[in-house]
């Protein structure tokens, strides 16, 4: 299937009765390519479950007249200041992020509008992550390193420490999902176990106490972290206490320069 991200017209199906047809956002407000409102739709998309206040939906998506296979997520919105926190975070995704699409974040496949009721609403839809357990360990260095490449390309998430509900863990590895509130980023420093300064980075920071990597234990060669109890709920998220690598083998990628992102 073409990717949706060259989709101009979608076609949203939230349920047996409510259907909307919506067209790419940058289109619709004259930033590229033309609206032709009586297109058919290249894309469809069928809702199978609502969540957050039926804010966020669980879908499936396919080529129109073809059945969905591909597992979505759909954020909507239906007022103006929801509207521009879509606005930002598909901004985040396909302008700075873009890169770190389908390995470290989901696949952003574009942001699209229409109207629903009378309504007018805007919908980013993103890859669905399946969730699956991985090791303590594996889940300790793949949130750094997710991290870390995000601050690298020149972000900053804002709302990832204590918040374990934007980390999801996949058969693929870990994803950082909600840049809704995400700012341009200059990282300070490298990460506090890596290079020891005065000047740091708080989010970095934060993150490795919560990981694990803060402490200098050393058994048999190897930095560790006692187990404790785990602050993370259900549903495919684990513990994050696991063991502490070196920076140095881990994150050899850190003495590049970080990009500035600017909106």
């Amino acid at each position: 299937m073409a990717p949706l991200s060259l989709a101009h017209t979608i076609e949203v199906i939230f349920d047996r009765t409510h259907v909307s047809r919506m067209w790419s956002w940058k289109s619709v407000n004259g930033i590229s390519g033309h609206v032709d409102l009586n297109a058919s739709p290249q894309v469809s998309i069928h809702c199978v479950e609502g969540l957050r206040l039926r804010r966020v939906f669980r879908a499936f998506m396919g080529l129109y007249g073809c059945k969905p296979t591909t597992p979505v997520i759909i954020k909507v919105a239906f007022t103006e200041d929801k509207r521009s926190l879509l606005q930002r975070e598909e901004n985040v995704y396909n302008q700075y992020l873009k890169d770190l699409q389908g390995s470290f974040i989901p696949k952003c496949y574009g942001l699209f509008e229409g109207s629903f009721g009378g309504q007018k609403i805007t919908c980013l839809v993103l890859e669905y992550c399946s969730p699956e357990n991985i090791r303590p360990v594996d889940y300790s260095r793949q949130v750094m390193t997710a991290i870390n490449k995000i601050h690298q390309a020149g972000i900053v998430h804002q709302d990832i420490v204590h918040k374990s509900k934007h980390i999801l863990t996949t058969s693929d590895g870990v994803r950082i999902i909600d840049f809704a509130t995400a700012q341009s980023h200059k990282c300070p420093t490298m990460p506090l176990a890596f290079v020891r300064e005065v000047r740091h980075c708080e989010e970095l920071v934060s993150l490795e106490y919560e990981c694990g990597f803060s402490d200098d234990t050393n058994v048999d060669g190897i930095h560790q972290r006692a187990p404790g109890p785990s602050p993370l709920p259900d549903g495919g998220l684990h513990s994050r206490f696991g063991l502490k690598p070196s920076y140095q083998k881990l994150y050899p990628e850190l003495s590049r320069s970080h990009r500035h992102a600017h909106f």
